[in-house]
Parts: C-alpha cells; structure tokens; sequence
C-alpha cells in the first residue's frame, strides 16, 4: 500500500512542478519559472547543485560494487557547500558543473539504492 502511496506522490509533484513551470512560461513576466528560478539560484549557491545532482546519482547511476551508503559523508560533503555558499569562499566561473558532478558522484556512491549488504 506504502509503495502505491509513493508511486502516486512522485507523479503528483513532478505533475504540479510541470504544471507550474508551463504556467509562468504563458505569463508575459519572464524569468519566473522553476527552471529559470533553479538556474539563477545555482549560479550563486552550489549547494542547490551538489543536491540536484545527489539524485541522478542516488536513482539512475547506482554503483553497486562501490556503494557503501555513507548517510554522514553525505552529510558532511552538504555541509561542506553550504558553508561554502555562507562564507561564499571559492566563487569561481563554471563552479556550479562542478558542484552537480560531484553531487551524482556523491548521491551514487554513497547514497545508492542498490548498495551493498555489508553495510
């Protein structure tokens, strides 16, 4: 029952997260949507890009034979960005590629869904 519960929450918000991001795009207001508004934040804080790119990893790019799921490394390695973002040390030009790479990097090593038993 759970797993119907969840299935029906994901589509619900990726429907009204579609829904919204269509409806600003009709607006004549431009920069609005949930796209755009992503974009700009991530320019400046790369935490909001090291989280994004934590879920590719942790859904699509699963490696098993690496996997430890490391909930603190995870943690740590959020913590790092945001004091970084707070203290806006190492502002540099293309860091927030970076920031989303090491994210799936991050989300598919130590946040998978297929880690391994011995955990």
């Amino acid at each position: 029952m759970t797993r119907k519960i969840s299935i029906g929450l994901v589509i619900a918000c990726f429907a009204i997260m579609t829904l919204w991001d269509i409806y600003p795009t009709l607006t004549p207001e431009k920069g609005d949507t949930i796209s755009e508004a992503t974009r700009d934040i991530g320019a400046v804080c790369y935490t909001l890009a090291f989280v994004w790119g934590i879920l590719p990893g942790h859904f699509w790019f699963n490696k098993r034979d690496l996997a430890t799921r490391n909930i603190p490394a995870l943690w740590v390695a959020t913590g790092l960005f945001v004091a970084r973002d707070i203290t806006q040390l190492g502002t540099f030009q293309g860091g927030t590629p970076i920031a989303f790479i090491l994210g799936i990097i991050a989300g598919s090593v130590w946040w998978p869904q297929n880690a391994n038993p011995q955990e």
